[in-house]
């Protein structure tokens, strides 16, 4: 690798982290959550409906920007969403510092603004992760999981490096002062996807592999004895071309992708089922995440300090979750590839296959969501619901990616994690609304914001029979692919 290669790499790298630490702004709204309630004035249903609207931003425009992606590269990605997240922070900032003092009258006339600004905000977020994801698996394709994983790691870290600057250096007698910390917020995203738009690669040039019959998947290849050139025909000689003496190596040959076009994708059962798995645990995931503030607030003891410190904790969670679970993955079970001899196969046996991943994140939530139904009565008991939450998301979003590729093959990687999202979206949505109307449902007149478990006892209850429906398709998965991924 030449002097320019090098730094070129350098310069990748450096951008991929800046992307992805300072990504995750809007998962800070439960921080400026008390400070809409108390100078706005907007209700739990309307606090939800901005959060989703991000999520709305986020997943719904996933599978276009994944074709842009795939057509383009990630460069351009970062540098759309350079534009995008400048002018949603900034707008935010500018409406609600307009604001009136009379409280009704600004909740009225600047909440369907807030609602646009989030939404594109979620957009612009997708166009800066999509650009470091495939950027970081692009760049090192041979260690999938490493890459994804640390620089996802960086992603998830965003909202605790975030929300430790908001309280740090934005704070005001209402909690977040929202106008300065938006507003630097837009600084902030627009400088650095500035830059990975400058720096980032194209799309990458596919090299076709040589293809070789192979009779079955996951089977043993044993080195084959050379054919006696004299009687072979001239053509097929040339075909063949010099050959090296063959190693006394066994290759572990795998069912190659299925490359299929957007139809037969839909058409094919098991890219539901995935679908679905994804779809309950990340929006159980997301509603905690978007509406952990008001979790808070609906327990004894509850300050700004606690918020914050159950917002880090889902952060410091799935930063560590990505961190491991990337390199775990690679080890234990490590993504099939094409060797110089065109064969599609693991450079080694795997121990478990990587639907194991999602099984056990199944598991976890559907455990975690019993405990605060049966002891959590402080807000300082939520902490397992915090850490269980950074677990499960960091998990699935980490071993998405090479499942993808693994299955339906890397080409078209972008369009169909843009199709999971889409799913990701129904159930944001689905968990989301869920918990607000429960909430409001529970709510005095006279509060404002819903107090005590009942707030969500219920919700949790379901989320339980949720993550145990996730389990079961996991387990629908493991008995398909146990041989693919």
């Amino acid at each position: 690798m030449g002097a320019f290669s090098k730094g070129r790499m350098a310069l990748i790298t450096c951008s991929i982290a800046a992307n992805a630490i300072c990504a995750g702004g809007f998962y800070t709204f439960p921080l400026i959550s008390p400070t809409l309630v108390a100078k706005l004035k907007l209700s739990q249903p309307q606090l939800s409906t901005i959060m989703l609207a991000a999520m709305v931003g986020q997943y719904a425009t996933a599978a276009p920007v994944g074709k842009v992606l795939d057509r383009y590269g990630p460069w351009s990605c970062s540098l759309i969403a350079s534009l995008v997240l400048s002018l949603g922070y900034g707008l935010f900032a500018w409406d609600y510092s307009k604001s009136s003092e009379d409280a009704i009258a600004s909740s009225l006339s600047v909440f369907p603004h807030l609602v646009i600004y989030f939404g594109l905000l979620g957009t612009g977020t997708v166009l800066s992760y999509f650009s470091l994801l495939f950027a970081a698996t692009r760049t090192f394709p041979q260690y999938m999981g490493f890459a994804s994983g640390t620089s996802l790691a960086i992603f998830g870290m965003s909202p605790l490096f975030l929300s430790m600057i908001a309280t740090r250096f934005f704070h005001n007698e209402l909690g977040v002062d929202v106008t300065r910390y938006f507003t630097f917020l837009a600084i902030l995203t627009g400088t650095v996807n500035l830059f990975g738009g400058l720096v980032l690669p194209g799309p990458p040039i596919e090299a076709k592999p040589v293809m070789l019959s192979v009779e079955e998947s996951y089977v043993e290849h044993e080195p084959a004895e050379e054919p006696d050139l004299a009687d072979a025909s001239e053509e097929s000689t040339l075909l063949a071309g010099p050959r090296k003496p063959t190693a006394d190596v066994t290759v572990l040959v795998a069912q190659e992708p299925d490359h299929l076009s957007a139809i037969d994708l839909f058409r094919d059962p098991y890219f539901w089922v995935m679908a679905c798995v994804v779809s309950l645990l990340v929006g159980a995931a997301e509603m905690i995440k978007s509406n952990i503030g008001l979790i808070v607030l609906s327990l004894p003891s509850s300050t700004p300090e606690s918020i914050a410190a159950q917002v880090q904790l889902i952060a410091v969670s799935d930063t560590l979750t990505r961190l491991l679970v990337g390199p775990l993955a690679d080890f234990i079970s490590p993504v099939a590839s094409y060797s110089d001899d065109g064969i599609w196969a693991f450079p080694r046996k795997p121990y478990v296959t990587r639907v194991l991943f999602p099984a056990g994140a199944s598991i976890l939530y559907a455990l975690t969501f019993i405990w605060p139904i049966v002891g959590v009565r402080s807000q300082g008991a939520l902490w397992p619901l915090s850490i269980s939450t950074g677990i499960v998301n960091g998990t699935v979003f980490t071993t998405m990616p090479s499942l993808l590729a693994s299955i339906w093959g890397a080409p078209n990687q972008g369009r169909n994690f843009g199709f999971i999202s889409y799913t990701c979206f129904v159930g944001t949505t689905a968990f989301s609304y869920l918990y607000a109307f429960v909430a409001i449902s529970h709510t005095l007149p006279e509060d404002g914001v819903c107090h005590g478990p009942q707030c969500w006892r219920f919700t949790f209850w379901l989320s339980v029979g949720t993550s145990l429906v996730a389990m079961l398709l996991s387990v629908l998965l493991w008995r398909k692919w146990s041989a693919r991924v």
